[in-house]
């Protein structure tokens, strides 16, 4: 019983997390500038609510910008992963 109670609230939450990673924020106005390992995103103007990983999917739509996600965190961006013994990392500033 406590499997299936776990699985439904599994379910429950993916689906959830589904929708909200499909609902798209329709006014986001972002550029994307690179200089060498350097890559700032500035969001211009915005919904109220919105988040940069809105703002990078809609770079991403354009062809702006390449990233991944793993789970609810950016994994790679532009190719770019952290390197996992850690010698070295890229960071996600907000």
């Amino acid at each position: 019983m406590k499997k299936l109670i776990s699985c439904i609230l599994v379910a429950i939450v993916t689906i959830a997390m589904a929708a909200c990673s499909l609902t798209e924020t329709k006014n986001i106005e972002a550029s994307v500038a690179k200089s060498g390992d350097v890559i700032a995103i500035t969001v211009a103007s915005a919904d109220e609510g919105a988040t940069l990983v809105e703002a990078m999917r809609k770079l991403k739509a354009k062809d702006e910008l390449d990233f991944t996600m793993s789970g609810l965190y950016v994994a790679s961006i532009d190719g770019k992963e952290n390197a996992a013994d850690y010698s070295s990392y890229w960071a996600l500033f907000t």
